[in-house]
């Protein structure tokens, strides 16, 4: 009975233990592959579904509400080009640039006169700008998208002069007779774009012939208004 009892037992344990280790093996593999299934699925997950759990996980923190941070730098001062000092036209057209995407308000004799919004590359233009006669002073402003205001621009003044210059040839008078050795007549004339005296006087030696000569004088202002006047004289040689 006894060794009837051993063996069985001996035989028993065998068993249990093969069982044991085939369980043991089925446990890993399963633990395994569990771990391998579960990284496929969370590669799966976050490739194609990333943005959107993003996007929960942004309506459920605690976070959600408070308020992005804004930018805060101001943008430059809009630059202008080319501006002219005086002009005779009464409509105006300015160029310049700003920051890209950026509202620019212009400023006429203290009064908001337009705006516009730059380009991608910072540019933009006003046309058909108003001028009242005499002295127009113009600066802007620029504003960028999160309501940044720069400072005012360099202020740029242009005067509107719309009235051609005067001309007042004192010599020689229309018709007058000169008479000299040289050949020359000496014209004097209040105004010229040339080099002129503190009153605006200047003379001029002209080479002539004897006989009858027309003198052409032509002015023309900053502005680009011009004015024309002709004297005619008489040259003799002094004998």
């Amino acid at each position: 009975m006894v060794k009837i009892k051993y063996n069985s037992y001996k035989k028993s344990a065998k068993t249990t233990g093969k069982m044991n280790e085939e369980e043991l093996y089925k446990r890993l593999f399963t633990t395994i592959s569990a771990i391998l299934l579960t990284l496929i699925l969370l590669f799966v997950v976050f490739r194609f579904f990333g943005p959107k759990l993003g996007s929960l996980f942004g309506l459920i923190s605690v976070h959600r509400n408070d308020p992005a941070e804004r930018d805060k730098i101001t943008p430059v001062p809009p630059i202008f080009s080319l501006i002219p000092k005086a002009t005779n036209k009464k409509k105006l057209t300015l160029n310049g640039i700003s920051e890209p995407g950026s509202t620019v308000v212009l400023f006429m004799n203290g009064s908001k006169k337009s705006s516009i919004i730059t380009s991608n590359d910072g540019l933009f233009t006003f046309t058909d700008l108003e001028l009242t006669e005499g002295k127009n002073t113009i600066f802007a402003r620029a504003t960028d998208k999160n309501d940044n205001e720069s400072d005012d621009s360099e202020k740029a003044i242009v005067v509107l002069d719309t009235k051609k210059p005067e001309i007042k040839i004192d010599s020689p008078v229309n018709g007058e007779t000169v008479r000299n050795l040289n050949k020359r007549i000496n014209v004097m004339i209040n105004g010229r774009v040339a080099i002129v005296q503190s009153d605006l006087t200047f003379g001029i030696l002209l080479g002539v012939e004897e006989g009858n000569v027309s003198i052409k004088v032509v002015a023309t202002d900053e502005a680009g208004n011009s004015k024309d006047e002709t004297v005619f004289a008489v040259y003799q040689r002094s004998q």
